[in-house]
């Protein structure tokens, strides 16, 4: 069994298929940031092909969005095939998603991923509230 980790953007919002048997699959993509060169010049991302099954996917897909930010671990599988038109040998990896990270930042639409907007009330909430000293432990 291969395990992966990244951190990417995802490439487009997640889609909700079903399979004959009626489990649910969120597909999306991600893409991560190789950098720059030695002359300064961005290096093209990796893309890769995700999956996150059941009820997760019923649950997760509505937040997965363009653009926004996650980390995800999983099974890593590669499939190789020759492409019908050009005849050139293609690659593409896939991950079957155990671990899934919200990681922020602003998705193509300019709303704030689910994790920062949930986590930006609360402690606007916290810093506006005083401070009791018998609240302090120490």
């Amino acid at each position: 069994m291969k395990q992966i980790f990244v951190v990417g953007r995802v490439g487009q919002n997640a889609e909700v298929t079903y399979t004959p048997n009626g489990i649910a699959v969120a597909k999306f993509s991600i893409a991560v940031d190789n950098g720059k060169d030695k002359d300064g010049n961005r290096k093209p991302a990796t893309w890769l092909k995700a999956n996150i099954w059941r009820e997760r996917a019923e649950k997760l897909a509505p937040y997965i969005l363009k653009g926004g930010i996650v980390a995800v671990s999983g099974d890593v599988d590669a499939r190789a095939w020759t492409d019908k038109n050009s005849g050139e040998a293609r690659c593409q990896m896939e991950i079957n998603v155990n671990q899934f990270t919200f990681g922020g930042g602003k998705t193509d639409s300019g709303d704030e991923a689910p994790a920062q907007a949930a986590a930006t009330p609360k402690a606007q909430d916290r810093a506006s509230q005083p401070i009791d000293d018998t609240d302090i432990p120490f």
